[in-house]
């Protein structure tokens, strides 16, 4: 079930507090070597931006998660703050999908609730920065499983009920 069911390759992004990640590759989750592999949020997109807890700078996580808001995020109006939340995200996944070569993203976490407010940018701003062939087969789908995904995913990889 979920918005992953039947893709054998695919990019997960969490947005929240931080953004998270996880790679699905040839239908299984990717670890890396020591078990950090999906940790996207700390992706550069900015090497003069600002400092970031991980004590590098410009990660995509202080543009495109809860951290680009001075004000809670469920409580902003404005257009043009989400157009650049949505436009920062945009470029972080073709970064992301220039890198690995994997054409498939979800998109869950809390502030996948305001996909209405950021969708338009991020769409927008993917193509412009992917190769010509690939932009138009990229398709970002949004998490379908909500609070539960977390944790529906941990019981099917950990061979618990599915």
């Amino acid at each position: 079930s979920g918005a992953a069911k039947g893709l054998q390759h695919a990019i997960m992004i969490t947005l929240g507090t931080g953004i998270g990640g996880a790679l699905l590759i040839h239908g299984k989750v990717f670890h890396g070597n020591s078990g950090f592999a999906g940790e996207v949020g700390h992706v550069v997109i900015d090497r003069h931006g600002p400092p970031c807890a991980c004590g590098g700078r410009g990660c995509w996580e202080l543009y495109a998660s809860s951290q680009a808001f001075r004000d809670a995020p469920h409580t902003v109006q404005d257009a043009k703050l989400w157009d650049e939340f949505g436009t920062h995200l945009g470029i972080g996944i073709a970064s992301l999908v220039n890198v690995l070569g994997i054409e498939d993203i979800i998109i869950g976490g809390g502030l996948s609730n305001a996909w209405a407010q950021f969708e338009p940018a991020m769409h927008r701003e993917i193509p412009k920065r992917t190769y010509i062939e690939t932009a138009s087969r990229i398709r970002v789908h949004r998490a379908q499983l909500g609070d539960a995904a977390g944790i529906l995913g941990a019981a099917a990889f950990s061979g618990g009920p599915q």
